[in-house]
C-alpha cells in the first residue's frame, strides 16, 4: 500500500542535478526561480547525514515531489580517462517508473528534463527519443529561461513575470547576498561552499522583504536609524517633562510569528543621570507591537503601536520620583503614525500608573522614526 502524499507534494520539486563546481553557476538561479514562483526545492545536498543511505534520500524526494526537474547536461566525460557520470539518468529512470506504473497521486507527476546543447541526450540515451527535453546552453539566463516557461507550459501557473525580469531580479538578490554576507564576516570560500539549505534560506528572506514590505519602499523588516519623541504636554504639575527629547538612536521595525508588525527601539534620554539609570535596568530598549501587518500611508488612517512595561523609580529620582519613597510604575504607550518620506511620524500618548496616591499622570506629543 502506497504511503499517502507529503503535505506539500504539490510545491516540492525535486531536483537531479550535478554537484560539481561548475555547475554551481546553474545551480544558484535555478534555485532562486523555484523559490521565486513560490515552490520548494528538493535537493540531495540540503541534509547531510552519513548514517543515510544517498539513494534512500533520493527515493524520499522522488516520493514527495510532484514535481521534477533532471539535468542531463553532465553525461559526457570531459577529459581522459574520466567516467561518464549515469546518477542524473539513473535518478531520472527512479523518477519516470514512480510515474509509469503509479495506480496513486504518482500518476500526477511532471517532469522537466534539461540537456546543455540541443539533441545531446540522444547520443547517451537513445530511449529518450521523442520526450520533450529543453537544452540551457550552459547559460544561468537561459535556464532562468526555461524553467519559468516550463511553470507555464507543464505546471499550469500563469501571468509570471517575464524571464527577463526574473533574471535581473536574480542579479539584483546576488549582489544584495554578497554585499550583506561580508558585512557579517563571511569569506570568498564561505559565499562559495555555503549548504544549499542556508543559501535557500537567505533566497526566501530576500524574496520575502522584495515581495512582501512593510511600507512602500521598504523591505520586510526595516531599520531604524534615528529619530525623536518630543513631550508636549503633561498632567504633572512640574511643567519641565514638557518639551523633554527624547532620540532614537537605533532599532528595527519587522513582523512577528502571526505577521503582525513589532518595533525594536532604543533610545536615548536627554538628561544624563537618567540615561544612566534607564540603561541600567535595561529601559532604554522598548518593545512596540501593532494589530496591523503594514505600515500606513494615510495619515487620517494612522497604524498604531502600543507597548507597556514596568519600572521602579527610586526615591528623589530626577522629575519622575521627587519623594522619599520608592515609586513603582506602569507605563503604557500608544503611537498613532504613518509613514511619509521612509519617515514614520505621528502622536505619542503615554499613562503612567503607579502605587503611590498622587503618582499617577498622563504624557503627550509628538514622535518622528527614520526608517530604511
Amino acid at each position: 500500500m502506497a504511503n499517502p502524499p507529503d503535505p506539500n507534494f504539490e510545491k516540492n520539486v525535486f531536483i537531479n542535478c550535478p554537484f560539481d563546481p561548475a555547475y554551481k553557476s546553474l545551480l544558484r538561479p535555478l534555485l532562486f526561480t523555484i523559490l521565486y514562483f513560490k515552490f520548494n526545492p528538493k535537493i540531495a545536498s540540503e541534509r547531510s547525514d552519513s548514517a543515510e543511505q544517498r539513494i534512500d534520500k533520493i527515493c524520499e524526494f522522488i516520493e514527495s515531489s510532484k514535481y521534477s526537474i533532471h539535468d542531463l547536461s553532465r553525461l559526457k566525460s570531459m577529459k581522459k580517462d574520466e567516467f561518464a557520470r549515469h546518477n542524473m539518468p539513473f535518478e531520472l529512470g527512479i523518477d519516470y517508473g514512480s510515474r509509469k506504473f503509479a495506480e496513486n497521486h504518482f500518476g500526477e507527476k511532471k517532469f522537466l528534463i534539461l540537456e546543455k546543447e540541443r539533441y545531446d541526450y540522444s547520443k547517451a540515451l537513445s530511449d529518450l527519443a521523442g520526450i520533450d527535453i529543453k537544452s540551457h546552453s550552459d547559460n544561468a539566463e537561459d535556464i532562468i529561461r526555461v524553467v519559468r516557461n516550463w511553470f507555464i507550459e507543464t505546471v499550469g501557473l500563469k501571468k509570471l513575470k517575464p524571464p527577463t525580469i526574473v533574471w535581473n531580479d536574480f542579479n539584483e538578490f546576488m549582489a544584495d547576498f554578497d554585499a550583506e554576507r561580508r558585512k557579517e564576516g563571511f569569506k570568498d570560500k564561505d559565499i562559495y561552499e555555503m549548504p544549499a539549505p542556508e543559501f535557500i534560506d537567505f533566497i526566501n528572506d530576500w524574496l520575502q522583504q522584495k515581495t512582501n514590505p512593510i511600507a512602500p519602499g521598504l523591505g520586510s523588516t526595516a531599520i531604524i536609524s534615528g529619530g525623536y519623541f518630543t513631550y508636549k504636554e503633561s498632567t504633572l504639575s512640574d511643567k519641565n517633562i514638557e518639551e523633554l527629547n527624547f532620540t532614537i538612536k537605533s532599532g528595527v521595525v519587522a513582523r512577528d510569528e502571526n505577521g503582525k508588525l513589532i518595533g525594536h527601539i532604543i533610545i536615548r534620554s536627554p538628561i544624563v543621570s537618567a540615561q544612566r539609570f534607564i540603561e541600567k535596568i535595561g529601559k532604554d530598549r522598548q518593545d512596540f507591537v501593532s494589530t496591523e501587518s503594514h505600515i500606513s500611508t494615510d495619515s487620517s488612517n494612522p497604524t498604531v503601536f502600543t507597548s507597556f512595561w514596568d519600572i521602579i523609580y527610586p526615591r528623589r529620582t530626577l522629575i519622575l520620583n521627587p519623594t522619599e519613597q520608592d515609586i513603582e510604575y506602569r507605563t503604557y504607550t500608544t503611537l498613532y503614525g504613518h509613514l511619509q518620506d521612509l519617515n514614520f511620524k505621528g502622536t505619542f500618548h503615554a499613562k503612567w500608573e503607579s502605587n503611590f496616591p498622587t503618582g499617577n499622570f498622563e504624557t503627550s506629543g509628538v514622535f518622528e522614526i527614520n526608517l530604511s
